[in-house]
């Protein structure tokens, strides 16, 4: 029958804990997660679970022996892998790690003179509760792990078609560390980088197309939310902007081919249609519209044809103007 944690012995936790620290055991499962022998469905048909020691918030400023012990025996300026096949073999681990720190530090006061007036307590109080610093990994996307109310509620296996994987996220689940990058990730910021620093030439194309969109997941009150993750992305806030912006640079690269005279026809027509009572109670419609009209433009504009504004103006007095339609999908259709 398989022993408890508590029931482990003091040499049974320590040759765990030196087992799964070593560097020949990291480095295997190191490579295992970054796929070098396994194709990017094989890497995320369950997440890994981490410990992230360059996270740890010390409490006072360690020296000397203290330090070197803290650093030698944590690694701080790094991360190791659980090697654990599911969550509760991952807390029986994180239990094992717990017990194994608090005898390596009474090994160390035996063997070395504190200095400074540490105590064994003040070492053992710097120790973290290693169920706070657990990190689920989605191939490259990092999310604070909670062992009672666990943010990811939902994952689906990797789609190569569309090099995407996609998480259901519960938005009141996530650690405060999470929510924490979230409110200080600059959506403008990241944009303003290349090779998205084009945004910033619109502002309203920017504010309507990535800002929007974004308050849209994190602002509203709906806390479950689906996000298709790319495979670069480290953070939810990155997974959730990624396919925004790749959105957005379609819309602006199809923009784009319209020349000028018409980009100001086709924003008159925009604008009117938006004012109009059918796409104020159903805003959805107007991406769906955009691209039609985008469309229409650019098929004219290739053929040679001008197109009047007056006949597609919905306030025009002209018997031929030319209303456009965009159909919402049935119920039905949906399911």
């Amino acid at each position: 029958m398989k022993k408890t944690v508590d029931e482990l012995s003091k040499e049974e936790v320590l040759k765990i804990f030196e087992k799964d620290f070593s560097n020949r055991l990291q480095r295997k499962l190191h490579s295992d997660f970054w796929g070098y022998f396994g194709s990017p469905a094989e890497k995320i048909s369950k997440p890994y679970y981490t410990i992230d020691f360059h996270f740890l918030d010390c409490k006072y400023e360690l020296h000397g022996p203290e330090r070197h012990f803290i650093e030698r025996t944590l690694n701080p300026d790094g991360s190791m892998i659980i090697p654990a096949v599911d969550e509760n073999q991952v807390k029986e681990k994180l239990a094992i790690y717990q017990r194994a720190l608090k005898y390596k530090v009474k090994e160390f006061f035996e063997t070395s003179e504190p200095v400074r007036g540490h105590s064994f307590e003040d070492i053992v109080d710097y120790l973290p509760d290693l169920t706070e610093h657990c990190r689920q990994r989605y191939m490259n996307l990092n999310i604070w792990h909670n062992f009672s109310n666990p943010p990811v509620v939902g994952y689906t296996g990797f789609n190569e078609k569309t090099n995407s994987f996609t998480i259901v996220l519960d938005k009141s689940k996530l650690s405060d560390k999470d929510k924490k990058d979230i409110s200080r990730f600059s959506v403008l910021g990241y944009v303003s980088q290349e090779p998205y620093k084009h945004f910033r030439k619109d502002f309203s194309f920017y504010a309507k197309n990535i800002q929007e969109p974004w308050k849209k997941v994190f602002h509203s009150e709906n806390q479950i939310v689906k996000i298709k993750v790319r495979p670069e992305a480290k953070s939810i806030a990155e997974a959730v902007l990624l396919p925004i912006v790749e959105k957005a640079q379609k819309k602006w690269d199809l923009r784009a081919k319209v020349n000028e005279e018409n980009q100001r026809t086709l924003q008159t027509l925009l604008d009117a249609y938006r004012k109009t009572k059918e796409f104020k109670e159903h805003p959805q419609l107007a991406e769906g519209l955009e691209e039609k009209l985008t469309s229409v433009f650019l098929s004219a504009q290739e053929q040679g044809i001008k197109i009047s504004l007056n006949r597609y103006d919905i306030n025009a007095p002209s018997r031929n103007a030319v209303r456009v339609q965009i159909k919402q999908q049935s119920k039905e259709k949906e399911k």
